[in-house]
């Protein structure tokens, strides 16, 4: 004779929240210890060795610093001149420059125009409609980088030989 489905059912129920019924209560696990046997040392040869090694730890350089000293607003995007922190890096690549002016691009959108210089006279200068000779001066050391029409990148100053490029390109 074949029990009641229904009475299976209730069985099966009861099993259930006897099973999970009690979750505070400790589970008891037993741990034996385990042996371990080393070999015997070797008193009778002196195998210690000295290894004296130089390096030379070069810093990995932190990103390098920067602020937007001047934004004017336009229709189609801004123009802003960007300041580097000088006291943020000791060397700089036309990569870095790259890798500065996208992150201007994407940080403070929407961005038409940039220009990339090093120091606050050259900072002052860049935009400057009759600059002086001594901002003239300042120019050609201090301006970086510029960016025209959101793409076209054209390194200047002691960047001069690397051209001119397509941002992304």
């Amino acid at each position: 004779m074949k029990p009641p489905r229904s009475l299976m059912m209730l069985t099966l129920l009861a099993l259930v929240l006897a099973a999970c019924s009690n979750p505070d209560e400790a589970v008891p696990s037993t741990v034996s210890p385990t042996l371990t046997t080393l070999a015997p040392a070797q008193n009778e040869v002196d195998d210690t060795v000295v290894v004296t090694t130089t390096s030379t730890t070069f810093p990995i350089p932190d990103e390098i610093g920067y602020s937007i000293v001047k934004r004017i607003d336009g229709a189609n995007g801004d123009t802003v001149v960007v300041l580097l922190d000088p006291s943020t890096y000791t060397s700089l690549t036309d990569i870095d420059l790259l890798g500065i002016i996208q992150d201007v691009i994407e940080a403070f959108p929407p961005i038409l125009e940039a220009h990339i210089v090093d120091t606050q006279t050259a900072a002052d200068a860049v935009l400057a409609e009759s600059p002086t000779d001594e901002q003239k001066a300042a120019l050609e050391e201090n301006y970086l980088l510029s960016l025209e029409d959101g793409i076209n990148v054209t390194f200047l100053g002691p960047f001069a030989a690397f051209g001119t490029d397509l941002l992304g390109s």
